[in-house]
Order: C-alpha cells, then sequence, then structure tokens
C-alpha cells in the first residue's frame, strides 16, 4: 500500500481541522475514554501525541488524564491551531515541529504516548515505532488508534457516506483512502515485538479502526 501523502499547508490544515472539530463527541471522545481506560493509575504522566494534528484527542483525555502533554507534527500550521486551542483549555503542553519518524524528544521522557491516524501516513512505520519506544520510559505506554484496512469494505464505504453527509466531501475520500492505505493491525504487532514491547494487545473499537496497546 502506498502512503497517504497531503501537503500540510495553511489551508488544508484549517479545512482539516475545521472537519475535526465536528468528531470531537463522536470520535476523539471515545478514544479519549479508550486511553484513559489503559492508563488509569498513573499520577500526572508526561503524554506525547505524535502526529498531534489539530490536537482534539489530547484535550479530550486532558479532562480525563491530567498531566503534561507534548504535542508533536511535522505541519508548523497543525502545532500553531493546536497552540492556539490549547489556550482555550487548562493544559500544561510544550509544542514540538517535528516528524513522527524521529520526534524530537529525549529517551525515557514520557510515559505515555498517543499515535492516531499516523501510521498509514507513514512510507515506513518501523521508525515511527522505534523512535516511540526510544521516548518511552520503562514501563510506559503506547496507544495506537489506525485504520483497519481489513474491515468490511461496505461498513468502509458506508462511514465515507456518512463522513460526507456531516462533515465534509475531503474527509469522506480521506476516510475511504485510509481503508484502501491502511495498515494491517499484524503488521504492526509484529514490528513491535521485534523492537520489543511487552503486553502488545489489540481491540477493535470502530468498524474501520483498530486500538494496539502496549508497554516498554
Amino acid at each position: 500500500m502506498e502512503p497517504i501523502n497531503l501537503d500540510w499547508g495553511k489551508e488544508t490544515s484549517q479545512n482539516y481541522c475545521k472537519d475535526s472539530a465536528k468528531l470531537i463527541k463522536n470520535d476523539y471522545l471515545h478514544w479519549a475514554i479508550r486511553i484513559h481506560e489503559k492508563n488509569i493509575g498513573i499520577p500526572h504522566p508526561k503524554i506525547a501525541d505524535i502526529g498531534c494534528g489539530p490536537g482534539f484527542l489530547s484535550f479530550e483525555l486532558n479532562k480525563l488524564l491530567s498531566g503534561k502533554y507534548y504535542f508533536v507534527d511535522s505541519s508548523k500550521d497543525m502545532v500553531n491551531f493546536a497552540k492556539q486551542e490549547a489556550k482555550k483549555n487548562d493544559i500544561d503542553a510544550e509544542f514540538i515541529i517535528s516528524p513522527a519518524e524521529n520526534p524530537a524528544l529525549p529517551d525515557n521522557s514520557v510515559d505515555i504516548v498517543i499515535c492516531k491516524h499516523i501510521l498509514l501516513s507513514l512510507s515506513g512505520i518501523t521508525s515511527c515505532l522505534e523512535n516511540i519506544y526510544r521516548i518511552l520510559a520503562d514501563g510506559g505506554c503506547v496507544n495506537i488508534i489506525d485504520a483497519n484496512p481489513q474491515s468490511s469494505k461496505l461498513m468502509a464505504r458506508v462511514i465515507s457516506w456518512y463522513a460526507k453527509m456531516t462533515v465534509s466531501k475531503e474527509r469522506a475520500e480521506k476516510s475511504w483512502n485510509a481503508y484502501l492505505n491502511g495498515i494491517s493491525h499484524a503488521n504492526v504487532v509484529q514490528e513491535m515485538n521485534r523492537i520489543g514491547f511487552k503486553e502488545v494487545n489489540v481491540s477493535f473499537h470502530f468498524p474501520m479502526a483498530y486500538f494496539i496497546t502496549a508497554t516498554k
């Protein structure tokens, strides 16, 4: 599969942020709850949001899990949007312009990594996963949400249609392309095991997405 390559210029970023804001309750909040359930009991953790985009996942998670958040994205416009939105939320945050394949964070520096719909946009997942392992402290947890290419094609079409009706035509096309270009959870798990992650677990909460958690 070829990665989804988008030119994250100012206009594309603005449109994506506008569309994403419509999905906070039905998407970002859902995943924030799932992530919180997996990370209960960590006092004031350091959390890296790799490929943060507009930052909505971290904003929702912060309502459930207070900590220090690192917003990491290769797009300057996305990081600037997240920074502006952070001013509206009571959140302890730093903002880093850096690619998902090599986030500019020190070794063993964070307790939790969250990564939503990033793997499908990469030319290869190895560097990203290796660097997630690098920045995690011992015992830290990674939470990966990504498109499931093994889900029903009919369901993928239904979700794309719903996105078109409720959000935008562009978001519908992105949803469909995510299904076509997704990386199987089996491939991700295999690579995570090779790198050295422990307690790798896979679950499916939406028809078109899988949720992988693991510890270092």
